[in-house]
């Protein structure tokens, strides 16, 4: 581990678990091993979840994981583009192209329409 990572490590650890802002609130808590990507689809309260050993989708009202791929998104360009930092959904949200945030880079909308 180099210097500036585990300064990052330490940081993150010292900070201090508080529960959400309003109007969020903690639905459900789910690991996620090799975890690289998340997404929300939009217009929607679905969140894809990419890791190195395929897709979830999330269901952020209920907290719920409704779908898994296992298909891995070295093997999968075809559903994958980590340069263009999208992917395609899986189950409510198949056919849905969701831009996505994670290890490559990428951004994810600070607000809602709703806000």
């Amino acid at each position: 581990m180099n210097d500036h990572t585990r300064q990052l490590n330490g940081r993150l650890r010292a900070l201090k678990v508080q529960p959400p802002p309003e109007p969020w609130e903690r639905v459900s808590t789910h690991a996620v091993n090799g975890l690289t990507e998340v997404g929300y689809a939009e217009g929607s309260d679905w969140l894809l979840v990419v890791s190195s050993q395929g897709r979830g989708l999330f269901d952020c009202l209920s907290g719920e994981r409704t779908d898994r791929d296992y298909a891995e998104p070295a093997s999968a360009v075809d559903w994958y583009d980590d340069v263009r930092l999208v992917a395609y959904g899986i189950g409510a949200i198949e056919r849905q192209l969701v831009r996505l945030s994670g290890l490559h880079g990428g951004g994810l909308p600070r607000c809602t329409s709703d806000r």
